[in-house]
Formats: structure tokens, C-alpha cells, sequence
């Protein structure tokens, strides 16, 4: 990479490499029975039914995917999202998941995301 580079920028580049790297990996799309994940298109389904969900949100929904019925902490969300460093990050976490439970509630899919109490949360996938 060539220039200085904000954090934000950086981060979007790793991501995108990664996310080609695990879509030629594991396909384009990630198929969880009733949950599709387009990885490339940065696009979630439930049933069929998009969920409208902002970069952040997907972001979350892609990596609790990608690590299902495991409790998250919110400082595994951070870091997965290469937000490690600011502290204020770890209640924002909860905004994210309220986020991410409202698309996937208005889609059909809310019984999904689990809050562990004093732990973290589950994307609760049989």
C-alpha cells in the first residue's frame, strides 16, 4: 500500500481481502439453513427476505456466522471488526446488536441472537 492510510481505510482493505479470500474459500454465499450471507455483496437474507442492516451490523452478522452457537464477547465483536483500542467500542457493541436484532426481527428471523448476561451473545444456529 502506497501513502498514509487512516485506521478506517486500512480496515476496509483487510476486510475485503479477507472476504474474498474466505468467498473463494467457502463460496460467495454462506448458507445457514433459513440464513443467507452474500459475503461479496455484503448482503444478508432471512427466508429470503433481505435485512436491512448497515456496514457495522453486517459486519457482526458475518463473523457470529462464521463463529455459530459459540458466546461472543463484546471485545471479540470489537476486534473482529478491527475497532480494538477504543473503549468506548464495548458499549457500542449493544447498539450494533439491537441493530442487528431489529433487521433480523422484521425479516422473520428474531429469535436468533442470544444475550449470554454478563458474557456476550449467540447466533444461535441448529
Amino acid at each position: 500500500m502506497v501513502g498514509p492510510l487512516g485506521r478506517q481505510t486500512m480496515l476496509d482493505r483487510v476486510l475485503a481481502l479477507y472476504s474474498a479470500e474466505k468467498a473463494h474459500a467457502t463460496g460467495q454465499v454462506m448458507d445457514l439453513g433459513d440464513l443467507q450471507i452474500n459475503v461479496a455483496g455484503e448482503q444478508a437474507r432471512w427466508q429470503g427476505k433481505l435485512l436491512g442492516l448497515r456496514p457495522n451490523e453486517f459486519r457482526v452478522l458475518r463473523f457470529m456466522a462464521e463463529n455459530p452457537n459459540r458466546v461472543l464477547t463484546r471485545q471479540e465483536l470489537v476486534d473482529a471488526l478491527g475497532k480494538a483500542g477504543d473503549p468506548e467500542y464495548l458499549r457500542t457493541v449493544d447498539v450494533w446488536i439491537k441493530r442487528l436484532r431489529f433487521g433480523l426481527r422484521n425479516a422473520g428471523g428474531g429469535h436468533l441472537l442470544r444475550t449470554v448476561h454478563g458474557k456476550g451473545y449467540v447466533l444461535d444456529l441448529i
